[in-house]
């Protein structure tokens, strides 16, 4: 079980980093 964790720990990471983006995009616009 902690393998898959691991392994889907950098995925919403990067999904986070993402939805940050947008919503600075959104409050700049």
């Amino acid at each position: 079980g902690h393998t898959h964790c691991k392994g889907i720990a950098p995925v919403l990471g990067l999904l986070r980093q993402e939805w940050e983006d947008v919503f600075s995009q959104h409050h700049q616009a």
